[in-house]
């Protein structure tokens, strides 16, 4: 069991949820195309274990969210919902992080593939990405942080990010008492924005 044996795979898993490889169009196309077919086929396998049909059909991923968190609400957490939202999350992880790469490629700001979060705005992103050429001067190249920098600074950044985290928690689960988007993507997001 060499190295080499497994450098593409390995490669191919950096390609995918690494930070450090530039994205073309055509390999965010392809990419984008392959991971979506193998996403509606796990879906589609786990609707019919537990149900004996498909998916609902393509508009269901128009607004997945709206539709799976009114389920959710209905019938109460299930086990296949769980299921469904452990298989979503490396898909989210590769769409970030391929978006923000190919941004940067199209000489745009890796800020772009925030949108990759926001719904109908993402389907437009992603076909923009795909269709902008790569820019000649664009790099991706992630800067390493300075090893003298003071410890301080970043202290008060976490304290600040988890008080504003935490706030946002209480405010949405105790005093609106809503459990809803905002609470369980809305934090995070906002938090980690905030942090960087």
């Amino acid at each position: 069991m060499s190295g080499p044996r497994f450098a593409g795979p390995m490669r191919a898993l950096r390609f995918l949820f690494g930070f450090s490889e530039r994205v073309g169009p055509r390999a965010y196309a392809l990419a984008g195309l392959s991971l979506a077919a193998l996403k509606i086929g796990g879906d589609a396998g786990v609707m019919s274990t537990r149900f004996g049909t498909g998916l609902p059909g393509i508009f269901y991923y128009l607004t997945p969210l709206h539709r799976f968190l009114g389920v959710m609400v209905r019938d109460g957490p299930q086990v296949w919902q769980l299921l469904l939202v452990l298989w979503t999350l490396p898909f989210l992880w590769i769409g970030v992080s391929m978006s923000v790469r190919r941004a940067v490629d199209a000489g745009g700001s890796p800020w772009l593939g925030i949108l990759f979060f926001v719904p109908y705005v993402n389907y437009a992103l992603m076909l923009a990405l795909c269709l902008l050429p790569s820019r000649a001067g664009a790099r991706w190249e992630p800067s390493p942080a300075p090893a003298d920098r003071a410890f301080g600074p970043l202290l008060v950044v976490v304290l600040v990010t988890s008080g504003v985290g935490l706030g946002l928690a209480l405010l949405h689960s105790l005093v609106l008492e809503r459990y809803g988007l905002a609470l369980f993507l809305g934090v995070p997001f906002a938090t980690g924005a905030l942090a960087g």
